[in-house]
């Protein structure tokens, strides 16, 4: 099973994003089951960060869950929504 994470980040929290910023890319290297594309959300100018997309295979929504909480962007405050979802793939042109 895949699923889709879709965060978004409370206002004016660049500062805040990027302090964290490292401990983020440690905390996704326990992902559970296989992380398959990780990246920042962002406006129409390609530069301002508006939130986090994920897409997980092999991870149960319950292991999402706590993982997600344990992230250090959340628990700086950074997310404003965290959206989970579950994703039936069927095209994959890699």
């Amino acid at each position: 099973m895949h699923h889709v994470v879709h965060c978004l980040d409370n206002p004016n929290v660049g500062d805040r994003r990027q302090a964290n910023q490292a401990d983020h890319r440690t905390h996704l290297q326990s992902a559970p089951g296989k992380l398959l594309v990780a990246g920042p959300l962002v406006e129409d100018d390609a530069q301002t960060i508006v939130g986090s997309f994920f897409l997980y295979e092999d991870a149960t929504r319950e292991e999402l869950d706590g993982f997600l909480k344990s992230d250090p962007l959340n628990k700086a405050e950074v997310w404003k929504s965290i959206e989970i979802r579950p994703f039936l793939k069927r095209i994959d042109n890699r």
